[in-house]
């Protein structure tokens, strides 16, 4: 748990090593005059990412992650009414295998940082977002983002558009653009985010959640949309590309899994500017992986 704010967090602490999710739910005006203007439940949001990725297959409960055999890491950086950059890049130097002033060294660095989370105002790429994923990535850590939900060019809102950042733009179940997602020249590739028109939709995208308001309480599934949905897709589907290369006993760097991504993406079958290479597509990356495996070319 890397929030460092006790009522951000909502845990009575700041940073601790418990990165259970208490839940986010707020009163109105709790985050500030009119922020938010109703009370708002929890929203189980890294519960929900985390079942895309690696929900467990063939329990008898619900449905499979795309890599349902991947660790996962679980490393908190947002709360009540958000969170801190200085959390979030503390937490991927973390994640990635480096020392953090008063955190315990990490036993288990990530290979794959899935990052659900964007600005709400333009800006650009801060110099702390930039040196963090740039030097996880330089450790072999492949940093995926969420393009944003802003419908805007995905260029204006960090760390999206960040240089390093394997940025994902979210399709609808027909293979267009949601009409939500960000886009643009720094989108990298996209998957599906869901395109929902009311609570409970199946045009969202349906995952693990929990049945409490405020607190968790019991195991549940539910359908959300997003960039953050689609984020974890891609995620999970580079988790199953170095799973697979580790079985080979053959390394994968991470300009060739990128290119890998990228030249197996599926064409979209709707309309998608500034989507990326393509919808991803984990049987024709997985190809791209046997017994006679070469590097992809790295991408311009």
């Amino acid at each position: 748990d890397f929030v460092t704010s006790a009522f951000m967090g909502n845990d009575g602490d700041g940073r601790d090593s418990d990165p259970s999710d208490p839940g986010d739910g707020v009163s109105a005006d709790a985050c500030g005059s009119g922020v938010p203007e109703t009370d708002e439940p929890s929203s189980w949001h890294g519960t929900h990412v985390a079942g895309i990725v690696g929900a467990q297959a063939f329990n008898g409960l619900g449905g499979s992650g795309v890599a349902p055999d991947v660790g996962i890491l679980p490393v908190r950086v947002l709360g009540r009414c958000g969170g801190y950059t200085s959390d979030i890049v503390d937490a991927m130097y973390w994640a990635a295998g480096f020392d953090v002033s008063g955190v315990p060294a990490n036993a288990h660095p990530a290979d794959v940082i899935s990052m659900s989370l964007s600005a709400v105002t333009a800006a650009s790429c801060s110099q702390a977002y930039s040196d963090a994923i740039s030097q996880a990535r330089a450790a072999g850590t492949l940093v995926v983002v969420a393009a944003g939900n802003l419908s805007g060019n995905a260029s204006n809102y960090p760390p999206g558009n960040c240089p390093s950042a394997f940025t994902v733009a979210a399709t609808t179940r027909t293979g267009s653009r949601a009409y939500y997602s960000n886009y643009g020249s720094v989108v990298d590739i996209a998957a599906p985010g869901g395109s929902m028109n009311f609570a409970s939709d199946p045009n969202g995208i349906l995952s693990t959640v929990n049945t409490g308001v405020q607190a968790p309480e019991a195991d549940d599934y539910g359908y959300m949309q997003g960039t953050s949905m689609a984020t974890p897709h891609v995620a999970g589907v580079a988790a199953l590309l170095y799973a697979a290369v580790d079985n080979l006993g053959v390394n994968l760097d991470v300009d060739t899994l990128e290119a890998a991504l990228r030249n197996s993406a599926r064409a979209f079958p709707g309309s998608c500017v500034g989507c990326g290479a393509g919808i991803v597509n984990a049987s024709a990356a997985l190809a791209l992986v046997d017994g006679s495996f070469v590097p992809v070319a790295a991408a311009d």
